[in-house]
């Protein structure tokens, strides 16, 4: 999940769902670290996915905010979008918790367009933390299963990301890396990145809440700038989009 407020929001952009679980997991601990006790757990558009870094970027980049039907299909058994090499690990799930991509379709679109709505809300005007991390110790698995993916960061591609993402969002924002050394091609120094490293740990996919805490705390407390509100968002068409499914009689589902 995520965090946002009045002042200031706490958003997983991947790479998978430890980022996501540790966000929510410490949502206590960033009200008091970041002064802003407002900060709410919401679900935004890059929570539960399997999304690396370049996928994340496609997806800022693009207009189109969720695929057509036809445009996703079943890999190593997850619905997969691959226009941005993007695994939706746990939706598109019936009332049998078994994948219907078909069946479920609407109702995850329309979910999903009612995440990007808070997403392109929780951008504007407050302090960003953007937070992405590969430390999830299932992830080389899924890797290597997918066989469309790495779960290795190379800093000289963060570089140019976070470069890229601070022109789509906001030029303020605060990129948030949490990786592990056998997980980071160091080719460059980190430029314009708070970069952590984590030791390796026990659990299966959740992480180390103790490293997570401290990360958290030495990231996300108060900057000595603060950030200027900016009407500068990426493109999207979210209206259109919603109208259309309301139109076709979807029945949304809870977010």
């Amino acid at each position: 999940m995520s965090l946002t407020g009045n002042n200031v929001a706490v958003l997983s952009i991947g790479m998978s769902c430890q980022t996501s679980h540790q966000i929510r997991e410490h949502a206590s601990l960033l009200r008091e670290v970041t002064g802003d006790p407002s900060l709410k757990v919401k679900a935004l558009p890059f929570d539960w996915l399997i999304s690396q870094p370049t996928s994340t970027l496609s997806i800022l980049q693009s207009v189109k905010r969720f695929p057509d039907l036809d445009e996703l299909a079943m890999r190593q058994g997850k619905p997969y979008w691959p226009r941005h090499n993007v695994y939706f690990w746990h939706a598109f799930k019936n009332d049998e918790q078994q994948f219907d991509i078909p069946g479920t379709y609407n109702m995850v679109r329309e979910t999903m367009l009612m995440r990007w709505e808070r997403f392109s809300n929780a951008v504007i005007g407050r302090r960003l933390i953007l937070v992405m991390s590969n430390t999830q110790n299932d992830l080389d698995g899924h890797c290597r299963a997918a066989g469309t993916m790495s779960s290795i960061f190379q800093m000289s591609k963060l570089n140019s990301i976070a470069r890229e993402i601070r022109q789509i969002l906001a030029p303020s924002a605060e990129i948030v890396v949490v990786s592990r050394r056998d997980r980071m091609l160091a080719d460059e120094e980190p430029r314009g990145i708070k970069l952590f490293y984590h030791q390796p740990d026990s659990s299966r996919w959740e992480g180390d809440n103790a490293q997570w805490a401290e990360t958290l705390t030495a990231a996300c407390s108060p900057a000595l700038a603060i950030p200027t509100k900016t009407e500068h968002l990426f493109p999207v068409a979210l209206n259109n989009e919603r109208s259309d499914l309301e139109a076709s009689g979807a029945v949304p589902v809870p977010a």
